[in-house]
Order: C-alpha cells, then structure tokens, then sequence
C-alpha cells in the first residue's frame, strides 16, 4: 500500500512509484500531467499489464503444443509444472 511499509518490513516495492505520483500530483501542473505516473503506482500494484502477457505467452505455448509445432522436451517445463493464471 501506500504507507510505505512491506509485507516483511522495508520500504515496499510500490513505495516509489507512489512517491513519483504524489510529487507529480502534489506539484499542481496541468490536468493529465501525472497520468504516467498514476499508471506506473497502478501497474505496479495490481499487475494487470504483466499478467495478461504472461497469460499471452503461456496460451501462445499452449497453442503451439496442440498443434505439434514443438515438442514437450525434457528441457522445457512439464505443463503440469506451469501455473495457470484463469481469473473466475
């Protein structure tokens, strides 16, 4: 959260996004200036943008496995190994 404190104590992984945000908002300017900022502390919070490549790439693999462009090899991690990231 914003108070600055993490889960196990030290600054939090958001903190410094949420300190970019306030300087910007708290600095007046003109309206939509902080934007980027306001989505940077957003991203970082809740992840949304990271997730929904993840979940691209993974379906992409997925994909590409059923229709026998590559092989499950060894080298590559099990599917049951991947973790899914359905939404309900």
């Amino acid at each position: 959260m914003a108070s600055g404190y993490g889960v196990f104590g030290g600054q939090g992984r958001c903190f410094p996004h949420w300190q970019g945000f306030l300087s910007c908002y708290a600095g007046g300017g003109e309206e939509g200036e902080c934007k980027l900022a306001l989505d940077d502390y957003m991203e970082c919070l809740h992840r949304t943008k990271e997730l929904a490549r993840l979940q691209t790439v993974q379906d992409e693999y997925v994909r590409r496995l059923n229709a026998g462009e590559i092989k499950e090899d060894e080298k590559l991690p099990k599917m049951s190994s991947v973790p899914r990231l359905d939404r309900t």
